[in-house]
């Protein structure tokens, strides 16, 4: 039996537009209920990859990297993205990622994500990550002329098979910011970067569900 990734529950999005403090921003929430079971969610998302609604959840099982982006949710600097993500396990066999993108191309993006090892799927090593690419480089954020000052306070975790995870991520013009909840509520991880004059960084984008190589 393949093992599944499930984006669950509601996912609640919020842009500002970069056109100062003062604009009204743009929300969206979509908990899935509203769309035929087994169909793509086209009537409020683009998507890339195989995403399709069942039982009230956005399931993905993409070998290659699959997007979804609510459509009409506009680029802006200030993103704030939240979506409940219950690992169930691997489609694949090389690096498997599920979890929230701030995406203005495929060279440059910032990803929150429950990240699996390559390896078999029973005993492989989990670990949970944010970092950017950043003209086609990944972990840009953490290396060269593009490395970022770490944003206190700092906690690690991993994560576990089938359990249920709320994740958040939000950015403005200081930096960005990402936690992990797990399903009593308790933060089992935080980690954020700020942003520094002159060095290249991911300041802008649209919010989006990510997954490679997991069943979500």
């Amino acid at each position: 039996m393949k093992k599944q990734y499930r984006h669950l529950s509601s996912t609640l999005v919020a842009v500002m537009f970069a056109c100062g403090a003062h604009a009204a921003p743009t929300t969206f929430k979509d908990d899935f209920r509203g769309y035929r079971e087994g169909t793509p969610p086209a009537r409020n998302w683009f998507t890339q990859g195989g995403w399709t609604v069942q039982r009230g959840a956005l399931l993905c099982g993409e070998v290659r990297q699959a997007l979804a982006v609510p459509a009409d949710v506009p680029y802006g600097t200030a993103v704030s993205l939240e979506a409940k993500v219950t690992p169930l396990g691997a489609t694949g066999s090389n690096w498997k990622t599920s979890g929230l993108a701030v995406y203005w191309d495929a060279k440059n993006y910032w990803l929150l994500c429950l990240t699996e090892f390559p390896g078999k799927e029973d005993g492989a090593k989990h670990l949970i990550e944010l970092n950017a690419m950043v003209d086609g480089v990944w972990q840009a954020n953490a290396q060269g002329d593009t490395k970022l000052e770490e944003w206190p306070p700092l906690q690690g975790a991993t994560w576990r098979t089938g359990e249920t995870y709320a994740m958040r991520v939000t950015t403005t013009s200081e930096g960005i910011r990402a936690t992990i909840a797990d399903s009593t509520g308790k933060r089992i991880y935080e980690r954020g970067y700020r942003f520094k004059d002159g060095v290249k960084a991911v300041r802008a984008g649209v919010p989006a569900l990510w997954n490679q190589s997991f069943n979500t």
